[in-house]
């Protein structure tokens, strides 16, 4: 499995189906076309989120495996295994 650390505001909007919301989420995902899977069909509006329509990671989400930052250009070769850790961060902007 997959650990998930979201941001609040992501976590915020997970369905209560899997129990009380928690910013870590454990899913069976290996590798981001999975990621997007698993949110797109269970939690729609986190998807939107993370997710372009077209399955690529959002410009504003940085991804962080097991303590180490991925480039953008990792991001379509990234695998995950079982007892990963995976942390989606959010840059925000502003003046």
């Amino acid at each position: 499995m997959l650990t998930i650390t979201l941001p609040n505001f992501i976590s915020d909007l997970l369905s209560s189906e899997e129990g009380p919301k928690s910013s870590k989420v454990e899913i069976p995902a290996g590798d981001l076309a999975q990621l997007h899977a698993y949110f797109s069909e269970r939690h729609p509006n986190a998807a939107a989120k993370m997710f372009e329509a077209d399955g690529t990671v959002r410009k504003n989400v940085i991804l962080v495996v097991n303590d180490e930052l991925l480039s953008r250009s990792e991001y379509a070769a990234a695998t995950f295994e079982d007892g990963d850790e995976l942390s989606l961060m959010v840059q925000f902007a502003g003046g």
